[in-house]
């Protein structure tokens, strides 16, 4: 592992394999998620033809097969104001299209829970972790809200309560998003039975498009190549 020092691409990769790696996998090691680490594009996005790499995405499991693609994390191995900024844009974008995606996958969801699906977005900067939350709350109206934030312990004043907030921190990731499945009831059992087909939710007149342009992909790339000349 020792290749991984060196230049700004070989430390940012140290913190994400070495340091938060081991946090989160240690963390997320079960069979209901996948972690994708270094630089990849999400399902969602692809098809949406957005280019947002993330520096990790964890995705729900189910049976070997993905459920939810859109958690997502970006790294850093310092904070810095255009970093930050940029980072956070592409994230908020990013996370919008899981959102529409998801949804867009259950349409038999009721109405009133849309606004109960809700996706993390983690930033990492250093030793320190700031998360986010997206939702539908209305139609046409995504709500981004700053929910919790915490700093690995680096040393051993910080070890006794530190370690709580890094806990806490990880299970908010964990817990914030609503699992609804398709309705797979065939029709011959839901007509002896006597029930009524669930309605569609037109998903469509809730969720709206992500704005994006060439210009600001490349304000993203010159945001990191900023950082790699500072190093």
């Amino acid at each position: 592992m020792e290749a991984y020092f060196g230049g700004y691409k070989n430390q940012l990769v140290c913190y994400q394999i070495k340091f938060w790696g081991v946090i989160f996998e240690a963390f997320f090691y079960n069979d209901d998620y996948m972690l994708h680490w270094g630089d990849t594009v999400s399902k969602p996005c692809k098809r949406n033809n957005l280019r947002f790499k993330a520096d990790l995405r964890i995705v729900v499991m189910s049976k070997d097969e993905d459920v939810v693609d859109g958690r997502t994390a970006e790294v850093a191995k310092k904070a810095s104001p255009k970093k930050l900024f940029m980072d956070k844009l592409k994230s908020v974008l990013g996370t919008k299209c899981h959102v529409n995606n998801f949804l867009s996958s259950v349409p038999f969801i009721p109405a009133k829970d849309i606004k109960n699906v809700v996706f993390p977005i983690v930033q990492i900067m250093g030793f320190d972790v700031h998360i986010y939350s997206l939702q539908l709350v209305n139609r046409g109206l995504y709500l981004l809200q700053d929910l919790d934030s915490f700093s690995c312990p680096t040393n051993y004043t910080s070890l006794k309560h530190g370690l709580a907030k890094v806990i806490n921190g990880l299970s908010c990731i964990e817990t914030m998003y609503g699992t609804y499945q398709m309705d797979h009831e065939d029709d011959m059992a839901r007509i002896l039975s006597g029930t009524s087909k669930n309605k569609r939710t037109p998903i469509s007149s809730w969720t709206t498009d992500i704005i994006w342009n060439d210009q600001e992909n490349e304000d993203f790339e010159d945001s990191e190549s900023d950082e790699i000349n500072d190093a």
